[in-house]
C-alpha cells in the first residue's frame, strides 16, 4: 500500500506580514508533530512569489533570503515526516502579482450584456500562467526530496480571452455562452455539450501535464489534486494518485459522505484526502475541537484519509492539540484495522453520470434518497458506476439498486440482465431505463421485462409542480420476477 492510502495530513499555510526564519520551519514542522501527524503540506508560494530558491518566479521578501522550502524538505526528513508542497490559484493568496501584471489571465464568468462580467478569485489555467506553473513544478521537484505535490483548485475552463480563443481552436466556433452560471465548472451538469466536452478536457489535459512532469522529473512522488471530484472524479483516472475533492458539512454527514464515496467510486477506487477545516477562516481563530475531532474520524468512515487544515489558526491558539493528537492516534489504529480487513458486499448503489447530468434535480434527489434509506437501515453497501458494472464488478454483490437511472446505456442493461441471471437481486425506481445513454426515450424502459412490467403513457400530473410526470405501468397478469425482492431478503441469493 503506498504511504498516501492512509495518511494523516496537516495542512498549512505561510503567516502574513512579518519576517520569517529558520525557527519559523521548525514552529511549522513541530505543530505537525503535536498533533501526531505523519505528513507536513505546505504551500509554495504567497502572492506570486516563491518561498524556495526559484530562476522561475521572484522570491518572497520577508524570508530574508532563506529558502523554506528547502529547510521544512530538510526538517522532515530528520523528523521521518512526509512534505507535500502545494499550489494555490486564488487571486488573493497565491498568484496576485501574475493578475495583477496580466488581468487577462484572470478567471471570469460569462459576458452578460447589461451585467458587469464576474472575476473570480483565481487564475485561469489555460492562460499563459499554467506554463509558468509547469516550470516552478519541475524546479521544485528537480530541487527537493519531497514526498508528493499537490494542486488547490482546477477550474477547468472560463470566459477569459484565452479559454475563448482554445474553444474557438478546437470546434472553429465561439464557445456558448451560459449565462446563469454562478461559478464556472462547479459542475458540468446543464452544460451545452461541447462545453461539457471542452471543459472536461482541459481539466484533463492539465492533469496529463502534472503527471508528465512528475514521471520525468521525480518518478514515484504522489500527485494529488484538487476539485475533481463526485462524477467528475473518472477525469483523473490514470494521471492523480490522490483526489482532494474539497467537501465541507453544510448538513447533516450523511451528504458528506456520500460524497466523498461517490468521489472514490469515479476515481477507480483510488485514495481520496478527506479536509477538515480546524481554523474557523483564514484567521486566528479555530473551530470547537469536538467538531474537528468528529469530522476527522468521519473522513475514516467514508474512506478518505484525514487533513486538517490548520491556515495559521493554532499559531495563536493551540488549545486542543493534545486531543487532536490522541484523536490522530486513534485513527492510525483504525486504518491499520481497516487495511488487513475484508469489506463486506451486499448491496451495490449505481450513479448513473448521464442521468445526473440530462436528469440532475430528478435523478440527485432519488439517488441522495436511497444512499440515505440503505445508510440509515445499516445495509452494507457501495456506490458503483456505469462503467464498473459494464466491467463486471456486479458479480462481487448480492443486491442492485438503481435510483431513478433515466438514462442507462444498452450496455449496462446487458451486464445486469447477466448478473441477474446469475441470481443478482434487483431493485430499480420510478423511470429507471426510460432513456438511453444519448437521453432519448425508450419505447418501454430498458429493464422492464426483468420487472414484468409495461409503460403503457408517460403522463403529466400537477403541472404547478415543475411539470413532473407519472409513469403508467401495466403488470397485466405476468409474475414479477423475483429479483425485484431479492434484496430485500437476506437470505435470498
Amino acid at each position: 500500500m503506498a504511504w498516501y492510502e492512509n495518511a494523516t495530513i496537516f495542512y498549512d499555510w505561510i503567516r502574513y506580514a512579518e519576517d520569517l526564519d529558520e525557527a519559523y520551519a521548525r514552529h511549522l514542522v513541530r505543530k505537525t508533530l503535536d498533533c501526531h501527524c505523519d505528513t507536513l503540506a505546505f504551500c509554495v508560494q504567497v502572492g506570486g512569489y516563491a518561498l524556495w530558491d526559484s530562476k522561475v518566479s521572484p522570491s518572497y521578501e520577508r524570508l530574508g533570503g532563506m529558502d523554506l522550502i528547502g529547510e521544512l524538505a530538510l526538517l522532515c526528513r530528520k523528523e521521518e515526516l512526509r512534505l507535500v508542497p502545494w499550489w494555490l490559484a486564488t487571486v488573493t493568496g497565491g498568484v496576485r502579482r501574475w493578475v495583477e501584471e496580466n488581468p487577462d489571465w484572470q478567471l471570469v464568468g460569462p459576458p452578460v450584456e447589461g451585467r458587469e462580467q464576474a472575476r473570480h478569485n483565481y487564475v485561469c489555467y489555460n492562460s499563459p500562467y499554467r506554463d509558468i506553473l509547469y516550470e516552478e513544478v519541475r524546479e521544485v521537484l528537480a530541487g527537493y526530496e519531497v514526498d508528493g505535490i499537490y494542486f488547490d483548485q482546477l477550474p477547468g475552463s472560463c470566459y477569459c480571452p484565452a479559454c475563448r480563443g482554445k474553444f474557438r481552436e478546437a470546434y472553429g466556433e465561439e464557445v456558448p455562452i451560459v449565462e446563469d452560471e454562478f461559478f464556472v465548472y462547479n459542475t458540468a451538469a446543464g452544460l451545452p455539450p461541447r462545453l461539457r466536452e471542452f471543459r472536461d478536457a482541459c481539466v484533463r489535459e492539465f492533469m496529463v501535464g502534472i503527471r508528465r512532469i512528475v514521471d520525468e522529473t521525480r518518478p514515484g512522488v504522489c500527485y494529488a489534486q484538487n476539485w475533481v471530484r463526485n462524477q467528475q472524479a473518472y477525469l483523473a483516472r490514470g494521471q492523480a494518485d490522490v483526489l482532494l475533492p474539497e467537501f465541507y458539512q453544510k448538513e447533516d454527514l450523511v451528504p458528506l459522505g456520500l460524497k466523498h464515496r461517490l468521489t472514490k467510486a469515479y476515481f477507480g477506487g483510488g485514495p481520496i484526502w478527506g479536509n477538515v477545516r480546524h481554523s474557523a477562516q483564514h484567521d486566528a481563530r479555530h473551530n470547537p475541537i469536538r467538531g474537528t475531532k468528529m469530522l476527522l474520524v468521519d473522513c475514516v468512515a467514508n474512506l478518505a484519509s484525514p487533513l486538517m487544515l490548520d491556515l495559521c489558526a493554532m499559531d495563536f491558539d493551540p488549545t486542543g492539540a493534545e486531543a487532536l493528537a490522541e484523536t490522530f492516534d486513534h485513527i492510525r489504529t483504525m486504518q491499520r484495522q481497516g487495511a488487513g480487513a475484508t469489506e463486506v458486499r451486499y448491496a451495490a448503489l449505481l450513479h448513473s453520470r448521464r442521468s445526473h447530468e440530462l436528469f440532475r434535480e430528478r435523478f440527485d434527489a432519488a439517488f441522495e434518497g436511497l444512499y440515505r434509506l440503505l445508510f440509515e437501515n445499516h445495509v452494507p453497501f457501495d456506490i458503483v458506476t456505469e462503467d464498473a458494472v459494464r466491467d463486471g464488478c456486479l458479480s462481487d454483490f448480492k443486491a442492485l439498486v438503481l435510483p431513478d437511472a433515466m438514462c442507462l446505456a444498452d450496455e449496462t442493461g446487458t451486464a445486469i440482465r447477466e448478473a441477474v441471471g446469475g441470481g443478482l437481486g434487483l431493485v430499480g425506481t420510478f423511470g429507471t431505463g426510460m432513456f438511453d445513454h444519448e437521453g432519448r426515450e425508450r419505447p418501454q424502459p430498458l429493464l422492464a421485462d426483468l420487472f414484468g412490467v409495461e409503460v403503457d403513457a408517460i403522463a403529466p400530473y400537477d403541472t404547478g409542480r415543475r411539470g413532473r410526470s407519472i409513469l403508467c405501468f401495466d403488470c397485466g397478469s405476468t409474475t414479477v420476477p423475483s429479483t425485484t425482492t431479492a434484496a430485500h431478503d437476506p437470505g435470498t441469493p
